[in-house]
């Protein structure tokens, strides 16, 4: 393994550990706080209050994605210099994380409309 090699892979360990760490911390958080709100709170409060706050909780992901999608159009850009072979799998990679993204989006979405209707 040669040096820029060693470097990339030192790189691509940041950009996906402190990533990692952020969103298992996170976890933790809304874990945290979802027992307590619950505990603290009736239920239907408590869902009332994740109804309201929706479109803040949105711009967070958002800010978010657009981070990680920095992150990925950088990684991406590097690792095509030094391995353009893996064209195909990082095509494959970014479809697939598009698709579960916007699945997930539209979960919420569609739950957000039941709660509307």
């Amino acid at each position: 393994m040669n040096l820029t090699t060693r470097k990339y892979l030192r790189v691509l360990g940041l950009v996906v550990v402190v990533p990692l760490v952020g969103a298992l911390l996170s976890l933790l958080i809304a874990s945290l706080v979802a027992i307590g709100g619950v505990s603290f709170m009736r239920f239907a409060a408590w869902q009332e209050w994740q109804v309201h706050n929706y479109w803040s909780f949105l711009a967070a992901r958002l800010i978010l994605f657009g981070l990680a999608a920095w992150a990925w159009v950088w990684f991406r850009r590097r690792t095509l210099q030094v391995q353009p072979a893996t064209l195909q799998r990082l095509k494959r990679a970014e479809l697939t994380s598009l698709a579960g993204i916007l699945l997930i989006e539209l979960m919420r979405v569609l739950a957000l409309w039941e709660e509307l209707v």
